[in-house]
């Protein structure tokens, strides 16, 4: 029954209808930005899940996503969401509410007719991804708060026996930075950097002895001789790489057209528990999570709480396909 609610919440973002044979649809509604004139507030747009408990004709949506994650037919995926949706009634009937994933709540009514709650409200998901309402300014006060402000200013200027000027930042900016170029060329000119001459620096050693001859530049260091063996080259014995065979099954936790996008994927997101891997196809580029050659082991890894948990929409490939 969880991956019947896992994969409600992954085709509602990419779908704006999801059937479930035998309980429902549930549906996507978008709602656009608009203007509230009355209390002058901008809204901004928001998208809202309803359930609609006669819509039943089954599309093949959520059976093809079954059949993709869990590497089974199309008729077997349709068995496996029978049993959950079974599954659900039974909950239903002896919880009277359950939780639909992330989505809200499911509950059965006194005439067992299903009602379907949200978890939050359409302002409160707007406003967890950054869209919150704005108020909009009055211009007339504005421009009223604007003109009692010059006139204040202009009284307080016709008191003062001073002058005030207003000066643009850009030209304040373009005086410090010629002010500073010029006192560093004024400090260049008048005190130039010295040659840095060896005859020219006083010392208790002669001059001469500091500066080699071209008699001494010629006569070459005398040898010193060493009792220490030359190093003998020690050659290395070749190693023999054995490879590996690749596994067979894989656990996909996302798709990617270019191989450097899933490779920046893999090391963004890969952990010392799930080290992700790009694996290479025809045409696409898979990161892998998990991998091999016995698919009920990978299975039952993909159905942990745990792997749920960090990978919601993870799927098993198998490389032959």
């Amino acid at each position: 029954m969880t991956n019947l609610f896992r994969h409600i919440e992954f085709l509602l973002l990419r779908h704006d209808c999801v059937i479930v044979p035998g309980l429902g649809a549930f549906i996507v509604t978008t709602t656009p930005a608009r203007i509230d004139h009355d209390t002058r507030r901008i809204f901004p747009p928001y998208r809202s899940v309803m359930f609609n408990q006669a819509v039943t004709l089954d599309d093949g949506l959520l059976a093809n996503s079954y059949a993709r994650s869990l590497s089974l037919t199309f008729e077997e995926a349709r068995q496996v969401i029978l049993k959950d949706v079974a599954s659900l009634h039974n909950s239903l009937r002896t919880n009277r509410v359950i939780e639909i994933g992330r989505l809200g709540q499911l509950s059965m009514g006194e005439e067992d007719q299903l009602q379907f709650s949200p978890s939050k409200a359409p302002d409160a998901i707007s406003s967890l991804v950054g869209l919150s309402s704005i108020s909009l300014p009055d211009a007339r006060k504005a421009a009223k708060q604007r003109a009692i402000s010059s006139k204040r200013l202009a009284e307080k200027n016709e008191d003062s026996p001073y002058y005030h000027f207003r000066i643009n930042r850009t030209v304040i900016k373009f005086t410090a930075v010629f002010a500073v170029v010029l006192a560093l060329a004024l400090a260049v000119i008048m005190y130039p950097v010295p040659h840095d001459s060896r005859e020219q620096r006083a010392s208790v050693v002669p001059v001469e002895v500091l500066i080699p001859t071209a008699k001494q530049k010629a006569t070459p260091a005398p040898a010193i001789e060493s009792n220490v063996p030359a190093p003998t080259e020690v050659t290395a014995e070749p190693t023999v790489k054995i490879e590996k065979p690749a596994p067979s099954y894989y656990m996909i936790v996302a798709t990617f057209h270019s191989k450097k996008e899933a490779e920046r994927y893999a090391a963004t997101h890969s952990s010392d528990e799930y080290p992700l891997e790009a694996v290479s196809s025809r045409k696409l580029t898979r990161v892998s999570a998990a991998s091999s050659n016995n698919k009920e082991e990978l299975i039952r890894k993909l159905n942990s709480p745990t792997v749920a948990k960090r990978f919601p929409n993870a799927w098993i490939w198998t490389s032959s396909d």
